[in-house]
Parts: C-alpha cells; sequence; structure tokens
C-alpha cells in the first residue's frame, strides 16, 4: 500500500509515503531497498505504461518524484534498461521545455507554479541519474551533456528554487569531472557572457546566475570579467540616475538593485581580484555620497563579503587611509556589522592596524582625524563579545585610546581643532566612555583605571557622560558586594584625604560615588537603621573610625583660608558637609565616640564665606543638636544665627535647619519654665530690631507660620509685630506669589491663634479684647488689640479686592 502512494499525485501523501517506507525499514531492521525492491512494480508499472507529456501536471510530478526515490535508492531498484532510459529522455525534455510549450496559458497563476514544481521535480530524477556510475557509460555520455546544458539553462530561471536545483545538478557534475568539455563549457557560459557584455542586458537575475556559475567554475573565469562590470556600473549609476533615486527608496530601484548584484559578483572572482579593492571602496563612498547616504546603504553587504574575502589586504588598505575622514569613518561603520567577523579578527591579529594613534609622519590634523576613526573602529570592535574580549586584554591599545581621546579633548577646549573635527571630538568622548566602560564592566576590580577614568573626567580632560554614571550606578551604587563597595568607598576618602587630587576631583567622587553608595545602604537597610541598632554592614565601626580619621578630625583642625581660590574648593567641602549631615541623620549611634570632631568640623565651617557651605553647615550643627545633647547656649546661639540670616541664596538651607532644630527647640533650650523662653524671644527681638529689612522679616515670619503653637504663648507680642508688617511683606498692589502665600499663611497662623484662644477661653474676652470693659482679668485674651485688629482687617479687605485670582466656587448649573 505505502508503495503505491509513493508516486500519488499530492505532495503531502508522497512525502508521507515515503517516511513511512523509511520508518517501516528501520522498524524492521533492514535497508530500504530490501522493503521496496520486492514489490517495485506496483509503482513502476503505471509510471511506464504510458507518456510522461500526455498526463496532468500533478501525474507527471508524482511520477517523476517516484522515479527518483526509487532510483536514489541505488542496489538496482531501478536499472538502466530501456523502460527507465525512456522515462529519463522524456523528463530531460520536459525540462528543456519552454514554458508555452508545456501549458496554453503558462503565466496563469496555477500554471505557472505547476510547471516550477515541474520542473524542480525533472532536475532532481536527472541530478540522481548523472550521479550515479551506471549513467556515466559511454551509452549514455549524449544524454549526459545534454543534461548538464539544460543544467546550464536553468541557472538563469527566475525562480530560486529551480535555480537552487539545477546548481546542485551541477556541482555533482564538476565533483565527478575534473574539467568539463570545451563546447559545453562554452554554450553554457555563452548566455551570461553575452550579457555581461551589454550594460543594458545587465539584470539582477543574470549576475545571480554569473554568481552562482562563478561558484561552480571559479577558475574558468577571468578576473578581467570584474573590470568590464566596473565599467557599466558607471553607465548604470549616472549622475542623473543617482540624483533622482538618492529621493526615493534605492532598495526597490532597479537601476540600484542591478548595481547592488554587480558588487556580490566581485568576491567570487579568482584572487587577481584583489586590485579592484581601492576602486570597490571608492565606489561604493561616491554611490553613498550620491545617494545622500552616510550610514548604510545595500552596497554594504555584498561589499563586506568582498572586503572579509581579502581580509588581509582590506586592513592594509584602511590602516594606510585612517587619516581620511570618510574612509575612516566607513571602515569603522563596516566593522560594526555581524557579517563583518573576518575583518574584525584581522584587526585583532594585526600589531600596526594602531600605529596611526602615534602620529609618525602625519600631519597634526591627519594625526586628529586618525585619532577619531580609530575610535570609532574600537567603537565597532567593542560591540561584539569576541573582539570586546581582546580589547580587554590589550591594555596597551586601550590607553593609547585613553591618551588620545584626551588630547582631542583639550584641543577642543583650546579652539585649536578644524573646524570640521569639532563635532567629531564631541562624539568620540562619547563613543569613548561607552569603550572604556565596557571594559569596566568586564574588569569591575580595575580601581586604579576607573579612578584615573574620574579624573579625567572630574578635571575636564574628557567630557562627562551619562554612560559614565549608569555605570556607576549599576556596577557601584547598586552592587550587591559590600567588601566591594567597601573598597570603592575607602579609594573616594583616600582621595579626599590627598592634596595632589584637585578640588573637582574630590567633589566628583564625593557627589557621584561615596555619598550615593551611602545613601543606598540606608535605602537597603531601611527597616533595621532606626532604634538601638548601630550601623550597617558597610557602615560598620571600622567604617567610622576611618571617616573619623580622615576626614572630621583633619577637618575639625584645619586652616579654611588655605587655597580659597582652587577651582570647585567651595564644592568639594559641600560634599563633605552633606556626606557628614546624611550620616549624623542616621547613622547618629555610630558616631557617638566621635561627636567632638564632627562639632568641631562644623563649627569650623560654619566660618566659611562661601554663603551657601555656611549656612550647610549651620544644617550640619542642627542635625548635631537634634541628635545629642548640647550645651543651651550652643542651641541659641546657633538658633540666633540662623534666625538673622537672610540672604536669598541661603534661604532653602536656613529654613532645613531651623525645621531640623524646631522638634528639640524647647527641650535644648531649657524649657518652658523661663518667663520668656529663648525660643520666643529670639525671633521677637530680631524682628522689633530689623523691622526696616523686609528679607529678615520675611524669613522669620515663614518659620512663624509653619509653627503657629510653638509661638502661641507669645502671640500677643508677635501680632504686634507681624499686622504692621503686613503691607511690608505683601506690598499692595502688586505682591509676588510668594509674598502672597505668606499673606494668606499669617492670616491663617493668626485665625489659629484665635481659635485656640477661644477654645481654651471660651471667649476673647480680656484687656486686649475688643469687648472688654473691665481690664482687671487675668486670661489670656485675643492676639491684637482693636487698633491693630482694624489695621489687619483693613488690609485683608484691600488684599482680597486686588486679588485677581478667582476663588473656586461651584458652577451654577
Amino acid at each position: 500500500k505505502l508503495v503505491g502512494e509513493v508516486s500519488h499525485m499530492n505532495r503531502h501523501v508522497r512525502e508521507a509515503a515515503q517516511d513511512g517506507l523509511r520508518l517501516l525499514a528501520e522498524v524492521v531492521g533492514v535497508k530500504l531497498y530490501e522493503i521496496v525492491k520486492p514489490v517495485k512494480e506496483l509503482v513502476l508499472q503505471p509510471i511506464f505504461n504510458k507518456p510522461l507529456r500526455a498526463l496532468p501536471f500533478a501525474v507527471q510530478i508524482g511520477y517523476i518524484d517516484a522515479l527518483n526515490f526509487c532510483l536514489d535508492m541505488e542496489n538496482e531498484v531501478l536499472q538502466f534498461e530501456d523502460r527507465l532510459n525512456r522515462s529519463l529522455m522524456e523528463t530531460l525534455a520536459l525540462a528543456d521545455a519552454e514554458d508555452e510549450t508545456l501549458a496554453p496559458k503558462p503565466m496563469e497563476h496555477r500554471s505557472a507554479e505547476s510547471i516550477v514544481n515541474l520542473r524542480v521535480s525533472c532536475l532532481r530524477l536527472l541530478t540522481t541519474a548523472i550521479r550515479l556510475p551506471a549513467f556515466n557509460n559511454s551509452p549514455h555520455a549524449q544524454h549526459r551533456s545534454r543534461i548538464i546544458t539544460v543544467f546550464f539553462k536553468s541557472l538563469y530561471s527566475r525562480n530560486i528554487e529551480v535555480k537552487t536545483t539545477a546548481n546542485a545538478g551541477l556541482q555533482i557534475v564538476l565533483q565527478a569531472t575534473q574539467k568539463l568539455p570545451k563546447d559545453l563549457l562554452q554554450s553554457g557560459l555563452r548566455p551570461i557572457l553575452m550579457n555581461v557584455q551589454d550594460p543594458r542586458k545587465l539584470s539582477v537575475e543574470g549576475l545571480e546566475g554569473l554568481r552562482t556559475l562563478l561558484q561552480l567554475l571559479t577558475n574558468y573565469f577571468k578576473v578581467e570579467i570584474g573590470s568590464r562590470l566596473l565599467d557599466h556600473m558607471k553607465h548604470i549609476a549616472d549622475a542623473q540616475s543617482l540624483q533622482k533615486v538618492s529621493f526615493s527608496l534605492i532598495e526597490q530601484n532597479p537601476k540600484m538593485r542591478v548595481v547592488t548584484a554587480i558588487f556580490g559578483v566581485f568576491h567570487l572572482l579568482p584572487a587577481a581580484a584583489v586590485q579592484f579593492l581601492p576602486t570597490l571602496v571608492e565606489r561604493v563612498l561616491e554611490l553613498e555620497r550620491s545617494l545622500r547616504r552616510t550610514h548604510f546603504s545595500p552596497f554594504r553587504e555584498p561589499l563586506i563579503k568582498y572586503l572579509n574575502h581579502y581580509s588581509k589586504e582590506a586592513l592594509e588598505h584602511f590602516s594606510a587611509n585612517l587619516k581620511d575622514e570618510a574612509k575612516g569613518r566607513f571602515f569603522a561603520q563596516i566593522l560594526s556589522d555581524k557579517a563583518a567577523a573576518p575583518l574584525r579578527t584581522a584587526v585583532m591579529e594585526s600589531d600596526s592596524f594602531w600605529a596611526p594613534l602615534t602620529g609618525e609622519g602625519l600631519t597634526d590634523a591627519e594625526k586628529d582625524q586618525a585619532a577619531v576613526n580609530a575610535v570609532h573602529v574600537a567603537l565597532s570592535l567593542s560591540e561584539f563579545p569576541e573582539s570586546r574580549a581582546w580589547l580587554t586584554s590589550h591594555d596597551k591599545t586601550r590607553l593609547a585610546l585613553f591618551e588620545a581621546a584626551q588630547s582631542l579633548q583639550q584641543k577642543l577646549q583650546n579652539k585649536t581643532l578644524a573646524s570640521s573635527l569639532r563635532l567629531p571630538v564631541e562624539q568620540v568622548g562619547d563613543q569613548l566612555m561607552i569603550i572604556l566602560t565596557r571594559y569596566l564592566s568586564e574588569k569591575p576590580d580595575d580601581l586604579d583605571f576607573f579612578f584615573d577614568l574620574v579624573q579625567a573626567c572630574a578635571n575636564d580632560e574628557l567630557a562627562e557622560s551619562h554612560r559614565l554614571f549608569h555605570f556607576i550606578y549599576e556596577f557601584i551604587i547598586t552592587s550587591t558586594s559590600i567588601e566591594y563597595q567597601r573598597s570603592v568607598a575607602v579609594r573616594c576618602i583616600d582621595i579626599y584625604t590627598n592634596r595632589q587630587k584637585t578640588p573637582r576631583m574630590k567633589s566628583f567622587v564625593f557627589h557621584y560615588i561615596l555619598n550615593p553608595v551611602f545613601a543606598m545602604d540606608i535605602q537597603r537597610n531601611w527597616e533595621s537603621l532606626f532604634g538601638n541598632n548601630k550601623g550597617t554592614e558597610l557602615f560598620d565601626k571600622s567604617m567610622t573610625d576611618t571617616v573619623h580619621a580622615k576626614l572630621w578630625k583633619p577637618q575639625a583642625n584645619s586652616d579654611i583660608s588655605e587655597d580659597p581660590t582652587q577651582p570647585g574648593v567651595d564644592q568639594s567641602r559641600m560634599e563633605l558637609i552633606q556626606l557628614t549631615s546624611m550620616l549624623l541623620k542616621y547613622h547618629h549611634n555610630m558616631l557617638s565616640d566621635a561627636r567632638k570632631d564632627v562639632i568641631m568640623f562644623g563649627w569650623t565651617y560654619i566660618r566659611l564665606e562661601d554663603t551657601i557651605n555656611k549656612y550647610a553647615s549651620y544644617a550640619l550643627i542642627s542635625y548635631f543638636i537634634a541628635h545629642y545633647d548640647t550645651p543651651a547656649k550652643i542651641v541659641v546661639q546657633i538658633y540666633g544665627k540662623l534666625l538673622g540670616a537672610h540672604q536669598a541664596e541661603g534661604r532653602p538651607l536656613v529654613m532645613q535647619a531651623l525645621e531640623i532644630l524646631e522638634p528639640v527647640l524647647v527641650k535644648r533650650t531649657g524649657g518652658e519654665q523661663a518667663r520668656a523662653p529663648a525660643w520666643t524671644r529670639i525671633p521677637r527681638r530680631i524682628l522689633s530690631e530689623e523691622t526696616s529689612n523686609t528679607p529678615q522679616l520675611t524669613s522669620i515670619f515663614q518659620f512663624l507660620v509653619r509653627h503657629p503653637d510653638l509661638f502661641y504663648e507669645a502671640r500677643e507680642s508677635f501680632a504686634s509685630i507681624i499686622i504692621p508688617s503686613l503691607n511690608k511683606v505683601a506690598q499692595l498692589p502688586n505682591p509676588s506669589t510668594e509674598n502672597k502665600r505668606l499673606a494668606i499663611n499669617l492670616f491663617s497662623m493668626i485665625w489659629h491663634w484665635e481659635e485656640r484662644t477661644v477654645k481654651e477661653n471660651g471667649s476673647l474676652s480680656g484687656p486686649q479684647s475688643p469687648n472688654s470693659e473691665a481690664p482687671a482679668t487675668n486670661k489670656k485674651a485675643a492676639s491684637a488689640s482693636y487698633a491693630l485688629r482694624t489695621m489687619m482687617i483693613k488690609y485683608m479687605v484691600n488684599f482680597i479686592a486686588i486679588l485677581p485670582e478667582r476663588f473656586p466656587v461651584p458652577s451654577s448649573t
């Protein structure tokens, strides 16, 4: 039953029957031919009874596939006798016939598909036959030549499957034959060679046929065919055509497809085709320039195959032209293609490719251009694991690129670069950072090189790049290795204590590395950080001692007036203040032994001339007061200094410091037993003395409105200052948004005081009450006298009247 279905007109049935026979042979444990041979007539008899040409397409294909299946088993399942020879000749005639003779309407979809399937089946049967020794005997010599001719003819078919099958047949022929007869070879090659003679006859299909023939018969072609194709390319891709094509899709243009196919021929030519290397590279560059393409074009894929084939010569060519802007960039882009692996290997194996980085024999402009292109080449190499590993292991090359980029950056800053190089050098900084961070991601323990890179960025020897910050975050700040983070932190601290390092370097390592590392450690240990728990795995006793001994103790006794003009010294001090404040806030339990030097450090820094650093130091001391018992004298002094500060640039830090002090202000200044507590006396005194200093009033009022209950007991004295000052802090008719907000907050604070008085006393009766008739009462009464209340109401009415903002009201609908 299975044998009978081997010739079925349905392809799937045929394949299933053949697979079934193979499986049956495997199960039974015999060869396939042993199963088929006894019953072969069941399938062969119907095939040999009628001429193939008289049958429908599907039946013809089924019969030919069945013959191929039986013939392929050899072992005399099918013998070359009259019946088989007649069928082979019919098959040969079908394969050689034109489409019009096979079907009346060959262009119809169903007919066209059947014709292709028939040709493929015929070619497969002929390939199987010509492979067998019995067919190569002298009686079949004429038929063999005709089959080879059909193979050649089928190579020029438009259908890929037909060409592939014919190609496989020719490969079988060439494996068995050392040299084809001259007349047979000439007749087979004549169609393609005639097309090559005329640029108007060149087509993609014809050039693909030429490529196939070159793969099979390389030694039969002369290299001069390459010169002829290059000449034809000039006629096909003329300037007018290129101008028109540049505004459309190149890949879909017929002329450009032919040009692409021409480039695809050269890697298959004989070895002497290496002579075309400079011409091909230049031709691709010219085409891309004319077509306005600088990063990708369809011509690059075939060119890469050619360059891979002659990788050593290609490397020599591009190395000599690394100083050329277009060719150097082009080579780097070629290397970034996945298909260019042999070319990348050639770069890795070359000892002389990076020689232009030394600049020997080059002008300054050529040296700079060579350095730009070399960095671009290295970037392309770093994109692939094998070449990235090579770059990682070659310190000399990496350091040469590093130094070259630094030199370019310096020239860019000094404005000594050629104008055409300014943008490429800007890009080089980012490209080099990608290369170096990829190296560091492979070797994160190379801290020496990492900090060399950081120093170059901090000192403007290299442009800062987000890629460096991404590396720092991914591999250092969020690292799960505590020991690695510890080693980095200690290196950062050592850099800060090193007098040879610039303030910019110190501020960089603290701002981007050390402070974020400790902040991330705090975030990770948030649940267990507070209470009696002391420290974390990273910030333990040894880290505390390191920070104490190397940072706080030297800074507590340092002369802050030395080198005040160093660029970046204020920023480096600010980062140290920020680190100390963070540790005081979250690790105060760990700093008990170091608190003397910490307060001395803060006390030293409040004498700085820089406003930001000065008030940041006040915030630091405020954290100290909040967490440690501090003499009231110091607290009062710090509190008074903060209230007396009114510089606009330091206001946020002043308000932060006051907010830190507020929860412990009553406790640290002696409690509420005093008749006039310090926390109310000091702001009242400053307000009384600085009534004409509007920024001063604004600063203190902003603190008051945040904590109305703290100053409730002194509300009468504060109200007597606040109400007359309203027109100063929010002067009508055009107060600023910030001042309008402050005025509204002052209204709310006084209203809050009044409301609390009513809740506690039941009324506002008292010596200051507007309804008071007897001044003998001892109750705390209203916040202000009748005159002050009238003044405030008048101001509020004016304030509301000129306010341009509308109060939101419900819609009438």
